[in-house]
């Protein structure tokens, strides 16, 4: 069981390192920000690599478990799609949004195999949610079809990233994936 210091710790430290990035917050900043002894914070988490590990597991159940969420209301299977793709809209245009914290990681640590397998494991989570919603559509190649959708997402948050997303964007970004459905 987690202790509300850690959790604390961790919610900082995810914040940070989502409104930055991993490399220019130090370990000193983040048991300032925490407000925790150092060894405190060492106790839970005794090096920055494995602070960073955890951030990102915890991420990618909170990612999970909402995207499942709002899913979970719609039966039909481009209405289970189509709410996913709204949540990723609606992230984008958000106050909250900073970019894709698994993009950073890698773009940061691109030879950490631990952060790369946390963040490859949440993409090939999205990955296969969207190609079994595409397989009860009757659709072919829906593996394909995901592996496109998830692309898209990501280009997505890229631009979005970058500060220039726009309806459009987003727009002709559904309409391209409703006409997969129509093949």
């Amino acid at each position: 069981m987690n202790s509300s210091k850690e959790i604390s710790i961790l919610s900082i430290s995810t914040d940070l390192f989502e409104k930055n990035n991993f490399m220019s917050i130090g370990i000193d900043r983040l048991i300032s920000e925490s407000n925790v002894a150092k060894t405190t914070f060492y106790r839970y988490f005794p090096s920055k690599e494995i602070l960073i590990e955890k951030v990102l597991e915890r991420k990618k159940l909170y990612l999970i478990y909402s995207l499942e969420e709002v899913m979970k209301e719609k039966i039909e299977p481009l209405e289970k799609l189509q709410e996913l793709f709204l949540w990723f809209s609606s992230w984008f245009t958000s106050h909250e949004f900073h970019g894709c914290i698994f993009m950073k990681a890698q773009e940061e640590f691109p030879n950490n195999l631990n952060l790369r397998k946390i963040s490859i494991s949440y993409k090939q989570w999205l990955e296969d949610e969207v190609e079994n919603i595409f397989n009860k559509t009757g659709l072919r190649d829906s593996r394909k079809l995901a592996s496109l959708f998830v692309i898209i997402l990501d280009g997505l948050t890229v631009k979005a990233n970058l500060g220039n997303i726009t309806y459009e964007d987003i727009h002709n970004s559904w309409k391209l994936i409703i006409s997969f459905s129509n093949q």
